[in-house]
């Protein structure tokens, strides 16, 4: 059976507040995330070696920057300094390695480097769920839609209560068209958690996909009810272009655009999308790619909403420039053992 786990002894008042803050951070609100940062600041306050929370400190900051709450630049400095803390603390801390690998992924960009990290993650913990639900964003990213979701289904086995989990396999549906499996994990999500951010405009994307729009209601109600805005344009943006409501469908997109150009120009471009208006989309892609670097394609080439753009010339063009194309995706080794 091999030898038996190392077992680190942590003060028990640190390790109960690390786990409340897992548990904020979990729900991936701005109230959680902030919520989740007080506790954690106290736990390492009575350990400052306790490398897990060092760890979980990263996160938060990852999530401050992913909810755009703080500079992006700055906060990503600070969030690998706590994984490299968390490392130097326990070398074999296997969900650091797999958080240093997102870091790398969605803010440097660098999909070699970022699959080292993975690796070194998912040989030292292969049944960790943190650990492979972040190595699902890799797979995803080099084009293994199919790995991506075995991995997500793996995570979500072993932490069935972790809304964060359970968004990431819906979104994982959601791109491999498994619709009716997304819109159920993504209900589950929103139960477990019901002030994710995004999750009710990615139901709202789900019932459009499936060209479900039987309960209009329900559907208003969800995108009244979604607390990230500029998602919440774009639901409402393609909501009312599906149900032919063309004035309500331009005005939502006419605020999204003012409000939100310089922020989150990859929804703009899904929303133009969605109405079929493939220059704008197109233009407004590449003009993310120019302000936030070719690291922003990486979390929207891959929404379903896309495919209409994927025979236009210009798509291959944004692909290769971006390192995203297939064969530069093939080059990258990502190789991993999962367990039985």
């Amino acid at each position: 059976l091999g030898d038996a786990p190392k077992t680190k002894v942590v003060d028990p008042e640190a390790y109960a507040l690390y786990l409340q803050a897992r548990h904020f951070g979990n729900l991936g609100s701005q109230t959680g995330n902030q919520k989740a940062a007080e506790l954690l600041q106290q736990a390492l306050e009575i350990a400052p070696d306790f490398s897990a929370a060092w760890s979980e400190l990263g996160r938060n900051l990852q999530n401050s920057i992913s909810r755009g709450q703080r500079d992006r630049e700055e906060v990503y400095l600070k969030s690998k300094e706590a994984q490299d803390k968390a490392l130097e603390l326990d070398p074999e801390n296997a969900v650091a390695y797999s958080r240093l690998g997102f870091d790398n992924l969605y803010f440097d960009g660098d999909l070699s480097e970022s699959a080292k990290y993975f690796q070194k993650a998912l040989s030292l913990e292969p049944g960790n769920a943190i650990v492979l639900a972040n190595a699902a964003s890799l797979a995803m990213t080099l084009g293994r839609i199919k790995q991506a979701v075995l991995l997500r289904e793996l995570a979500h086995q072993l932490d069935p209560l972790n809304s964060a989990v359970a968004f990431g396999l819906g979104w994982s549906y959601l791109v491999s068209e498994q619709l009716d499996e997304s819109e159920a994990i993504l209900r589950k999500a929103l139960l477990l958690s019901p002030g994710r951010p995004v999750t009710r405009g990615a139901i709202v994307r789900v019932l459009i996909r499936k060209d479900d729009l039987s309960n209009p209601q329900e559907i208003e109600d969800l995108i009244a009810q979604e607390p990230y805005e500029p998602v919440r344009l774009t639901a409402t943006v393609g909501y009312h272009y599906r149900q032919g409501n063309m004035p309500e469908s331009d005005a939502a997109l006419e605020a999204l655009v003012e409000k939100f150009q310089d922020s989150s120009g990859g929804l703009i471009a899904l929303a133009y999308s969605i109405r079929g208006d493939t220059d704008k989309a197109i233009e407004w892609l590449q003009r993310t790619i120019e302000n936030e670097g070719p690291q922003a394609f990486v979390t929207t080439r891959f929404a379903p909403e896309f495919k209409v753009l994927h025979d236009d010339p210009r798509w291959q063009e944004l692909l290769t420039s971006t390192g995203l194309s297939e064969q530069q995706l093939a080059a990258i080794k990502f190789e991993f053992e999962l367990p039985d």
